[in-house]
C-alpha cells in the first residue's frame, strides 16, 4: 500500500485505510490451539471486514479484540502496542463540555481538578466505601458510570435495579457536584426515531473523535511518518514506531 495514500484530500489522516496495513502473527498466540479463545480469535481475523465510521466513531474487528490480543498484530512486521489512552476519558471530555453550560464555577474547578490530578473512579469508590484494589469492582464502577452518564430527567432511576453502583454514583454527584448533576440530567436532547434522545454520549464521541482519531493521529503521521491506530480513546503504534 502506498504510504502517501494515508492523507486524505483535506489533509487529515485516513484512519480507515490503516487497518489494511495490519497483519496477524499467528505464532504469537498464547491460547491453546484447541481452546475456544484460540478459535474465536482466528474467527475474528478470518472474517474481518473493512473498518467503517458511523456517526462519530470508527468501528472495526480490531476494536472487538481484548487489549492483550491487539499486540498479536503487526504493521510492517512490527507488533502493535498501546502508546497511550486517556484515563476516565468520558469524564475528562465532560469536564471540558461543562465549560459551555451554566454551572457553579467553583464546583467546575473542583471537578476539573479531580480529572487533571486525581482519578474520578477512585473518588467515587471512596465515597461508596469500596475496595478499589479489587479489579472486578473497579471495572464494575466504570461500567456503572457509563450507564449513569446516559440517564435522562424523565428516566432518572433507570438502571438502579440491575446495576449495583448506579444509585451510589447518582448520590456521589448529587452530593458533591449538585449543579453539574443538574446539567447532566438536563443535557440537551434531540429527536431520533420519533423519540427524545439525550445527546451527551453523541457530544462525547464527537469531541473524542476530533481529538484522538483525527487531530492526534494526523499529527503523529505527518510529524513522525508513523501509522497510528485509534481505539476510541486509545492510540496504538507499532513497536518500531513507538
Amino acid at each position: 500500500i502506498d504510504d502517501t495514500s494515508f492523507l486524505k484530500a483535506d489533509g487529515t489522516y485516513d484512519l480507515l485505510r490503516v487497518y489494511e496495513l495490519i497483519d496477524f502473527d499467528v505464532e504469537k498466540i498464547s491460547y491453546k490451539k484447541n481452546s475456544s479463545e484460540y478459535y474465536e480469535l482466528i474467527r475474528k481475523w478470518n472474517k474481518h471486514t473493512p473498518a467503517y465510521k458511523n456517526m462519530n466513531r470508527v468501528y472495526s474487528w480490531f476494536h472487538q479484540l481484548h487489549s492483550d490480543e491487539r499486540e498479536l498484530f503487526t504493521i510492517k512486521n512490527s507488533h502493535l502496542m498501546e502508546a497511550f489512552d486517556i484515563p476516565a476519558c468520558n469524564f475528562v471530555i465532560l469536564g471540558k463540555l461543562l465549560e459551555t453550560v451554566s454551572i457553579d464555577k467553583d464546583e467546575l474547578a473542583r471537578f476539573q481538578y479531580i480529572l487533571r490530578y486525581e482519578y474520578i473512579y477512585e473518588k467515587i469508590g471512596q465515597f461508596l466505601g469500596l475496595n478499589l484494589n479489587d479489579e472486578s469492582i473497579k471495572k464494575s464502577i466504570k461500567t456503572s458510570c457509563q450507564h449513569w452518564l446516559n440517564i435522562r430527567k424523565c428516566k432518572l432511576h433507570t438502571g438502579s435495579w440491575n446495576d449495583d453502583y448506579f444509585t451510589g454514583i447518582d448520590n456521589y454527584f448529587k452530593t458533591n457536584f449538585p449543579s453539574i448533576y443538574d446539567a447532566i440530567i438536563n443535557w440537551r436532547e434531540d429527536i431520533h426515531n420519533g423519540k427524545p434522545t439525550k445527546m451527551l454520549w453523541n457530544d462525547f464521541q464527537k469531541v473524542e473523535f476530533e481529538i484522538i482519531s483525527k487531530n492526534i493521529c494526523t499529527y503523529l503521521h505527518i510529524k513522525y511518518n508513523v501509522f497510528p491506530v485509534s481505539v476510541h480513546d486509545a492510540v496504538y503504534l507499532s513497536r518500531k514506531d513507538r
